[in-house]
């Protein structure tokens, strides 16, 4: 599925629910890493609020603007999410297009939610 192209007028990110991989009720296997990348385009700052049934590791990676190359500095932490609890992070991108979310699960479980805000 293509990714919706980002211009400095639309910012494309005020509420979003995750869909695919990262959606309500996915299915989460130990070990196997799940992630989708957003736009953020004119986006100042955000927040990836998660929550699921197993314990993992939430990271986002500013992309470059083809959405697929996954920039090496300048990221934010990865968070150590605790089963069953509510977590989230900020992110603060400068200029950047797109935003990958990964969640490496430690355990089998499933999505409880995980949305992502403009600030």
């Amino acid at each position: 599925m293509p990714l919706p192209t980002p211009t400095p007028t639309r910012i494309n990110l005020s509420h979003v629910r995750l869909l695919t991989s990262l959606a309500v009720a996915a299915a989460l296997t130990n070990g196997s890493p799940v992630s989708q990348v957003i736009p953020i385009a004119g986006c100042p700052a955000g927040r990836v609020r998660w929550k699921s049934t197993c314990a993992g590791t939430l990271k986002g990676e500013f992309c470059s603007s083809d959405g697929e190359t996954v920039y090496a500095t300048a990221q934010p932490a990865s968070v150590a999410i605790v089963a069953n609890t509510e977590n989230y992070f900020d992110f603060n991108p400068r200029g950047e297009a797109y935003f990958k979310i990964t969640f490496t699960p430690s355990a089998d479980g499933a999505v409880t939610f995980c949305d992502v805000c403009g600030l």
